[in-house]
């Protein structure tokens, strides 16, 4: 015995429509082909992932321990950086 169970799902208008189209031209109910495509889907390994490596430019002492402090004042430091550049700018144009 087959179990099933309805549920509501939010799909892309075009994608049903696809959907739709395919399931006429299989002969098949729109659910039948969402079950076909799940199952084919499922069926199929999840590709493993490696573990990620970030990037690391300079020596090796360099640091790469970083915290949102760290990067709060690097913000910072940028801002009053472009700041001080635009002010000079506006000076150097009034002369």
């Amino acid at each position: 015995m087959i179990i099933s169970m309805r549920s509501t799902l939010v799909l892309d208008d075009r994608l049903i429509k696809l959907a739709k189209q395919r399931a006429a031209e299989l002969h098949l109910t729109l659910s039948e082909l969402v079950n076909h495509a799940l199952r084919d889907l499922l069926s199929k390994p999840t590709p493993k992932v490696g573990r990620f490596q970030m990037p690391v430019f300079g020596g090796p002492s360099r640091s790469t321990h970083y915290e949102p402090e760290n990067f709060a004042a690097a913000e910072i430091a940028d801002d009053v950086a472009g700041l001080r550049a635009a002010g000079s700018r506006r000076r150097s144009a009034r002369l």
